[in-house]
């Protein structure tokens, strides 16, 4: 018997969008170089962005108008060089 519940592998990033969609505020998903991975729908209604433009883009070159950057708190600009850490 097949149980209706019961997926069948779902993927990593399947798992994460589901865990993502549940939440109500608008939610970013990033990995440890700011690059955004994952959205969910309250983060596109509220900033009225899609996820063509926001899926895959740092954090800090988001924004642009749409209040992202502000509404962040943050300065996202990384003040440490890259090399030489």
């Amino acid at each position: 018997m097949n149980d209706p519940l019961e997926k069948s592998n779902p993927t990593p990033a399947e798992i994460l969008q589901d865990i993502v969609g549940t939440i109500r505020e608008p939610l970013l998903v990033l990995d440890a170089n700011l690059r955004v991975l994952a959205a969910n729908r309250s983060f596109y209604k509220f900033f009225k962005v899609k996820a063509g433009e926001t899926i895959g883009q740092l954090i800090y070159d988001l924004g642009t108008g749409n209040g992202i950057s502000q509404a962040c708190g943050y300065n996202w600009r990384p003040s440490c060089p890259k090399s030489g850490f």
